[in-house]
Protein backbone atom coordinates (compact mmCIF):
# COMPACT_ATOMS: atom_id res chain seq x y z
CA UNK A 1 0.00 0.00 0.00
CA UNK A 2 2.79 2.45 0.89
CA UNK A 3 5.33 0.95 -1.55
CA UNK A 4 7.58 -0.50 1.14
CA UNK A 5 8.86 -3.95 1.93
CA UNK A 6 7.61 -5.86 4.94
CA UNK A 7 9.71 -8.76 6.16
CA UNK A 8 10.12 -11.11 9.08
CA UNK A 9 13.57 -11.14 10.68
CA UNK A 10 14.85 -14.09 12.66
CA UNK A 11 17.88 -14.77 14.82
CA UNK A 12 18.88 -18.38 15.41
CA UNK A 13 15.42 -19.44 14.26
CA UNK A 14 13.53 -17.06 16.58
CA UNK A 15 11.25 -14.37 15.17
CA UNK A 16 12.81 -11.08 16.24
CA UNK A 17 9.50 -9.23 15.88
CA UNK A 18 7.74 -11.60 18.26
CA UNK A 19 10.65 -11.34 20.71
CA UNK A 20 10.42 -7.52 20.69
CA UNK A 21 6.61 -7.44 21.00
CA UNK A 22 6.57 -10.04 23.80
CA UNK A 23 9.19 -7.98 25.67
CA UNK A 24 7.04 -4.86 25.38
CA UNK A 25 9.53 -3.09 23.10
CA UNK A 26 7.29 -3.01 20.01
CA UNK A 27 3.61 -3.15 19.08
CA UNK A 28 1.81 -5.60 16.84
CA UNK A 29 1.14 -3.47 13.76
CA UNK A 30 -1.83 -5.56 12.68
CA UNK A 31 -2.15 -3.96 9.25
CA UNK A 32 1.09 -5.68 8.21
CA UNK A 33 1.34 -8.62 10.59
CA UNK A 34 -2.32 -9.62 10.25
CA UNK A 35 -2.35 -10.20 14.01
CA UNK A 36 0.66 -12.53 14.01
CA UNK A 37 1.95 -10.92 17.21
CA UNK A 38 -1.39 -10.28 18.92
CA UNK A 39 -0.86 -12.95 21.59
CA UNK A 40 2.69 -11.71 22.23
CA UNK A 41 1.37 -8.17 22.69
CA UNK A 42 -1.37 -9.38 25.04
CA UNK A 43 1.23 -11.32 27.03
CA UNK A 44 3.43 -8.21 27.37
CA UNK A 45 0.42 -6.08 28.29
CA UNK A 46 -0.75 -8.52 30.97
CA UNK A 47 2.76 -8.73 32.45
CA UNK A 48 3.22 -4.92 32.19
CA UNK A 49 6.52 -5.35 30.35
CA UNK A 50 8.29 -2.58 28.45
CA UNK A 51 5.86 -0.02 27.01
CA UNK A 52 3.04 -1.57 29.02
CA UNK A 53 4.74 -0.73 32.34
CA UNK A 54 3.46 2.82 32.04
CA UNK A 55 1.44 5.03 29.74
CA UNK A 56 2.31 5.88 26.15
CA UNK A 57 0.70 7.23 23.04
CA UNK A 58 0.44 4.79 20.14
CA UNK A 59 2.39 5.95 17.07
CA UNK A 60 -0.73 6.19 14.88
CA UNK A 61 -2.41 8.38 17.52
CA UNK A 62 0.68 10.60 17.76
CA UNK A 63 0.78 11.01 13.97
CA UNK A 64 -2.94 11.86 13.90
CA UNK A 65 -2.48 14.47 16.67
CA UNK A 66 0.72 15.92 15.16
CA UNK A 67 0.20 16.37 11.42
CA UNK A 68 3.07 17.67 9.35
Amino acid sequence: QHDRDVATCSVQGRDLGEFMVRGGHALDYRRHSKGRYASAEQDARNAKRGLWAGEFERPNEWRRNNPR
